[in-house]
């Protein structure tokens, strides 16, 4: 069954690489709109198709087994969520013609710099790899706890929660200010660099340090809806949260080292995060079974003020001093950033 239903997913890679290329473009054109709400597109046409499933097949198979999934069913729930992610994509043609560009399929590839590209991507995937070695050792340290103590299912529910607030607000600051920092990193103009990364990082913190603290004192009433036993996950969800600021910022610093075309610095520090987490996590393995998922969580958000730091260090060192007008007239002028490493 995962056989069946992953050969319906799998072009969803296909759509979102799409995505989020048109979305660039639009983005880079200061048409921010579009990218933004595109998915809730995607998401009426999940809640369409998942409610054509419920009229059709139930709400659950007969007996709950694998084997009672029909070629329909599958085709359906699959099918429907690849669709999503497709419209999701290709809607954005439409707000391309709005601001004067066209697509043609063009399949020259001599040129393009592919090998740069390939170079950068290289990158970004070793950082994958070593991010998804951190994860699965957080699962298997926080999954020894046993069941009836807090768990995988506890800490992925406190992780959505964790994400809302960097996704509408980190997330959306950045996209607009990674624009900026592009194009001037672009023309070499490092003082309009430096000030857009420090209005985008004082942006972030203003923001962000008020949801944080809104959802650590709600954090227990949050968690009924998800479990109950709301104490351990809503001390799983405050042990996160403490790391909620330092994590938008290192994703703020990420795109200021993509916007100077170098994927490796992110690397090295993303490294330094993972190092920190295999680490702390596997001394949760000492705690009490009772408080293990959280004290795994708290090494996450640990893990992640130290690579802020980090981060913040080297580019600092990159670019010179980032704190807004000041920095500019320090300077005394416009130079280039330095060339990637």
């Amino acid at each position: 069954m995962a056989t069946a239903f992953a050969y319906w997913s799998l072009p969803q890679i296909f759509f979102l690489g799409l995505y989020t290329l048109l979305g660039e473009v639009l983005n880079a054109r200061k048409s921010f709109g579009p990218f933004t709400w595109a998915p809730v597109v995607n998401n009426i046409v999940a809640i369409v198709l998942l409610v054509a499933f419920i009229v059709a097949f139930g709400t659950a198979s007969r007996g709950g087994h694998g084997t009672e999934w029909s070629f329909g069913m599958i085709a359906l729930l699959a099918g429907g969520a690849t669709l999503g992610i497709a419209v999701q994509a290709l809607v954005l043609f439409i707000f391309w013609r709005r601001i004067g560009l066209r697509f043609r399929f063009d399949f020259g590839w001599r040129g393009v710099n592919l090998g740069t590209a390939g170079k950068a991507a290289g990158w970004t995937f070793a950082m994958l790899i070593a991010t998804q070695l951190a994860g699965l050792i957080e699962i298997n340290v926080s999954n020894s706890a046993g069941p009836q103590f807090a768990g995988p299912f506890v800490m992925q529910n406190a992780w959505l929660i964790f994400m809302l607030p960097h996704g509408i607000i980190a997330v959306s600051i950045v996209t607009a200010f990674y624009t900026r920092m592009a194009e001037h990193a672009h023309q070499g103009a490092v003082n309009s660099f430096r000030q857009d990364f420090s209005s985008a990082a004082r942006s972030i913190m203003l923001f962000i340090v008020f949801a944080s603290a809104a959802l650590i004192v709600t954090a227990y009433p949050i968690a009924r809806v998800f479990t109950g036993d709301y104490q351990a996950m809503g001390l799983v969800l405050i042990a996160y949260l403490i790391g909620l600021v330092p994590f938008s910022l290192v994703f703020m610093a990420q795109r200021a080292f993509y916007s100077l075309g170098d994927t490796r610095t992110p690397f090295f520090f993303t490294l330094a995060q993972v190092v920190v987490i295999v680490v702390g996590v596997l001394i949760c393995f000492t705690v009490p079974p009772s408080v293990r998922a959280a004290s795994v969580a708290f090494v996450v958000s640990l893990a992640s003020l130290l690579q802020a730091v980090l981060a913040f260090w080297l580019l600092r060192r990159r670019t010179g001093e980032w704190t807004g007008r000041g920095s500019s007239r320090r300077s005394g002028g416009s130079s280039s950033p330095a060339s990637p490493r």
